[in-house]
C-alpha cells in the first residue's frame, strides 16, 4: 500500500504517514524505485494499538492477478510461477484485450500484468480503459512486450501503467513485481537483483497538504 492510501485510510495526510514510518511507530519498506510501501497487516495493527478507527469501506486488497497475453507459452510462465509462490494468489488469464475487460470486471485483479500487442484490442487501449474507470483505476498495470522502444514504453506509461517488462520475463522477476505491488514483503535488493528496473523518476511522496478530520520472445 502506498503512503498516500494509508493516509486516506487513517484520516491524514501522506506526510504524517510519512513521519510515523521514519519515527518507526509504522513499519514500511522502500521499493527499488525509492518508494515506500507499507504491508495491509502492518497498517491494521498500527490502528488498532493507536485506536484510530479504519473506515467501513477499507478492505484488505485482493492477492488477485490476471495476465493477459495471446501468446499460451507466455500464460503457462506467468501462470506456473503466481500459482507456486507460497502466498495464495488467485490467477485468471485472458487470451485477448476483449475477454481481459470481462476478467477484469468478473475477478477483480489487484494487479494485471498486460500484453501490448494482441489481435483486437492492443494493450495500450485497455490500459486506457482500466485506468478511465473509477471502479478499475487503482488496479495496478505492469505492461509486458518484446518490443520496449522508448516510444512504446513511453505511450504505455502515459495510458496509466505503472512499469513495462521487457520479454522474455524471467521468474524471478514475476514474483519481484507481484510481491512490490500487491505489498508481499520483499527487500529492494531481491527486486534489484531480479533485474526489475524502477518506474520512471515520480514523485515518491506528496508535498504536504491540510488533513482531513477522521471519519520465448514475443509482442
Amino acid at each position: 500500500m502506498t503512503t498516500r492510501g494509508a493516509a486516506r485510510i487513517c484520516g491524514v495526510t501522506a506526510m504524517t504517514i510519512i513521519r510515523w514510518c521514519e519515527e518507526g511507530r509504522l513499519s514500511a519498506y522502500r521499493t527499488a524505485g525509492g518508494h515506500r510501501r507499507i504491508r495491509w497487516e502492518d497498517l491494521e495493527s498500527f490502528c488498532r494499538q493507536t485506536g484510530i478507527p479504519m473506515p467501513d469501506d477499507a478492505r484488505r486488497p485482493s492477492r488477485r492477478v490476471l495476465v493477459v497475453d495471446d501468446e499460451p507459452m507466455v500464460l503457462g510462465l506467468f501462470k506456473e510461477v503466481l500459482t507456486a509462490m507460497p502466498d495464495g494468489l488467485q490467477v485468471a488469464v485472458a487470451p485477448n484485450g476483449f475477454e481481459a475487460g470481462q476478467k477484469v470486471s468478473e475477478f477483480r485483479p489487484s494487479l494485471i500484468f498486460l500484453d501490448l500487442y494482441m489481435p483486437g484490442m492492443d494493450g495500450y487501449e485497455v490500459c486506457r480503459r482500466i485506468k478511465g474507470d473509477r471502479a478499475t483505476k487503482d488496479i495496478h498495470v505492469v505492461a509486458v512486450t518484446g518490443h520496449p522502444s522508448k516510444k512504446n514504453v513511453e505511450r504505455i506509461l502515459e495510458c496509466g501503467a505503472a512499469r513495462c517488462l521487457e520479454k522474455p520475463v524471467t521468474p524471478a522477476q514475476i514474483e519481484a513485481v507481484t510481491r512490490e505491488f500487491l505489498g508481499l514483503t520483499v527487500p529492494a535488493a531481491a527486486v534489484a537483483a531480479a533485474g526489475v528496473e524502477p518506474a520512471p523518476a515520480t514523485p515518491a511522496e506528496p508535498p504536504p497538504t491540510a488533513a482531513r478530520k477522521p471519519g520465448p520472445r514475443g509482442r
